[in-house]
């Protein structure tokens, strides 16, 4: 009778074994095909930016390079990392630094590298993952990327998904940009996708990103503290 309890164990971890392998083999099977997709929405999406004035890059995994090219419109390949990616350019702040040193001067000028919405797949996890890494300065390093979302299934992979994604992608570089002016729905928006990041819930990241800052944790917590000084003025007033 043992045997038989832990035999039925086995085959029920080994059907859940195979479905998770039949799974990972789909999407890492069917990811190129979808890769393709967002390269070609990023990049219908970038002409539109760049008829407005804003400069945007796609970066492409290196197997796409010959369908970009015969589209001509390839213009960044990656190696050794299978992502597809949509990135703001390059733009001068405006702030400039003179240096005086023996008679001989120089000026330097202050650029903003923009905003890059990164959609990678791993083949060791068989996941797609969707990050937005805020704008930086060219000599300092990009802080910590939001993983916005991810997804097990390469069937999420549609055109809307991938507009949606840019639509969010924009609030976000708004927000983080220095030259760009944000509202204040931009602001909520953007601290709500960084507190649910899986791996802020998780621990995961080096400080826990709250939804609300100290200051506005105060007014809550004041305004929840309103009924019940009601009620301590009715009992005792």
């Amino acid at each position: 009778m043992g045997v038989l309890k832990i035999e039925r164990i086995w085959r029920k971890e080994a059907r859940k074994r195979a479905a998770t392998q039949a799974r990972r083999e789909r999407i890492n099977r069917n990811w190129p095909i979808h890769a393709e997709r967002i390269a070609l929405v990023f990049r219908a999406f970038a002409d539109l930016a760049g008829k407005g004035g804003a400069q945007m890059i796609v970066t492409v995994p290196d197997w796409i390079a010959p369908i970009a090219e015969r589209a001509g419109w390839l213009e960044v390949t990656i190696q050794g990392s299978s992502a597809v990616i949509l990135q703001f350019g390059m733009q001068p702040t405006g702030e400039r630094r003179l240096t005086n040193s023996e008679g001989d001067s120089s000026i330097k000028i202050d650029f903003e590298l923009g905003a890059k919405l990164v959609v990678h797949h791993s083949d060791t996890d068989a996941i797609v993952e969707v990050f937005f890494e805020a704008p930086r300065a060219l000599e300092t390093t990009r802080s910590e990327p939001l993983l916005y979302t991810h997804t097990y299934n390469t069937d999420d992979v549609t055109y809307d998904w991938v507009a949606g994604l840019i639509s969010d992608f924009l609030v976000f570089s708004r927000f983080e940009s220095r030259l760009q002016d944000y509202k204040l729905a931009d602001s909520a928006r953007v601290r709500w996708w960084r507190f649910k990041d899986i791996r802020n819930r998780r621990g995961y990241l080096d400080s826990f990103q709250h939804i609300f800052t100290p200051w506005e944790l105060l007014i809550v917590a004041l305004i929840a503290a309103i009924p019940g000084l009601a009620i301590i003025k009715m009992v005792w007033g």
